[in-house]
């Protein structure tokens, strides 16, 4: 999934994380980019969701099994890596495996590979393996196409030399959905396509300026996902 910043990215994998340990529990591989991520930031939210999900509190195994980097949860192992260490994305089989700001990761882990490839590399033993990934792109030229059917305006997919992003590279090797949503105050639907924008902040006062039909300013938000067969 392609996000811009401060879209709820991690939020909703925290979501997809309860819902698993509470439903269909199986072990569970969360990857940060960094460790400093994942212990300052990223694991206090995935305590207060345990300590506040009524469902998982109790099933939660606490004491010396818990540590940092890895929580015990129904009876299964949820483990938290970071992209820096090989070892860590290689430690254990998962079920679910979710890959957090792929973009910021290392091309390669200590000589080891790609580390999606390590991380999909887990979920052989396990035969309805997922693998879901999030980032917001980094830097790289995209344009825009017209689709006459719907009226709308999608991102063109784009040399695959020219491109730079890696999450960007995988949206467009999967199915590209575009998530479009009704304008609040005109109802017509919208995908927030803008040319060149891809992982680029507007500038200020071109915010200011960007209109809908409608007149209501709004800011350039973006937000797709994609699914590839393994």
């Amino acid at each position: 999934m392609v996000c811009g910043a401060q879209m709820g990215k991690t939020d909703g994998l925290l979501d997809i994380m309860g819902a698993r340990l509470d439903q269909r529990p199986a072990p569970i591989l969360y990857v940060g980019p960094i460790r400093d991520f994942l212990t300052d930031q990223f694991e206090p939210r995935l305590m207060s969701l345990l300590d506040e999900a009524e469902t998982l509190a109790a099933k939660v195994v606490r004491g010396r099994r818990m540590k940092k980097t890895l929580k015990v949860v129904a009876g299964v192992p949820v483990r938290l890596a970071h992209a820096g260490s090989s070892a860590g994305l290689k430690s254990s089989p998962a079920a679910l495996a979710l890959v957090d700001e792929y973009d910021e990761m290392l091309a390669n882990v200590k000589g080891q590979g790609d580390p999606l490839g390590l991380v999909e590399a887990r979920g052989e033993t396990y035969a309805d393996f997922v693998t879901a990934i999030t980032s917001t792109p980094s830097r790289g030229l995209i344009e825009t196409q017209f689709d006459e059917r719907s009226g709308l305006t999608f991102w063109k997919p784009g040399d695959p030399e020219a491109v730079e992003s890696a999450i960007w590279k995988l949206w467009q090797s999967g199915t590209r959905h575009h998530f479009c949503w009704p304008c609040i105050h005109c109802d017509s639907i919208s995908c927030r396509a803008s040319s060149r924008c891809a992982g680029r902040r507007t500038p200020p006062r071109r915010r200011r300026r960007k209109r809908r039909s409608c007149s209501v300013p709004t800011v350039a938000a973006f937000t797709m996902m994609t699914t590839r067969r393994r």
